[in-house]
């Protein structure tokens, strides 16, 4: 194996490995995150509109922690399917190709969908509708119904990532799309 595809395959799954740690650690720090502020709150608000205020701005955030662990999901997914490239290529002897070759074909069909981390963005989705339904003063019924509309409203983005999210954030800011040109030697 030539030494820059073993500095590829290398690199590749050490940021697999990185944004696995990444996310996990980002659903860790959204819970501290909500117990210290439960706690806070808990000591000092003593209103309702301080509560109510509490609620709204909870589920605000628990939307954008939604979002952000969606998107290092589908980064976690992506350097995935470029590690089981550049595997199939060695096993075949083929040259590997960087990864930003890789992201700017691959990139538009992968989604945040993954098995084994599903379940964070479950507790996420029912935490935010929690949230949402205590601002409301919901019900048990109305609750269940704001988490299910919550949680399609997610399932369609997810369903439509390309056009919804992809296109719109992750392409205009990451850096694997990075137009410039490399200086030559």
């Amino acid at each position: 194996m030539k030494e820059s595809d073993k500095l590829i395959y290398e690199k590749s799954n050490a940021y697999r490995l990185h944004t696995d740690k990444l996310r996990w650690t980002l659903l860790a720090g959204y819970a501290a995150f909500f117990a210290v502020v439960t706690r806070i709150f808990s000591e000092n608000g003593d209103c309702d509109s301080d509560i109510k205020l509490y609620y709204l701005v909870s589920f605000a955030i628990s939307t954008l922690y939604f979002l952000v662990l969606a998107v290092q999901n589908w980064f976690y997914n992506l350097f995935a399917q470029f590690v089981t490239e550049c595997e199939f290529r060695i096993v075949n002897e083929k040259n590997l190709r960087s990864l930003e070759e890789f992201a700017k074909e691959r990139g538009e069909v992968i989604t945040p969908f993954h098995s084994s981390f599903f379940f964070s963005l479950l507790i996420v989705a029912l935490l935010s509708s929690w949230f949402l339904s205590e601002f409301i003063n919901a019900g048990t019924l109305t609750t269940l119904v704001i988490f299910v509309v919550y949680f399609s409203g997610f399932y369609f983005a997810f369903k439509k990532w390309n056009s919804v999210v992809y296109r719109n954030l992750i392409e205009p800011f990451s850096n694997l799309f990075n137009n410039q040109q490399m200086p030559k030697e």
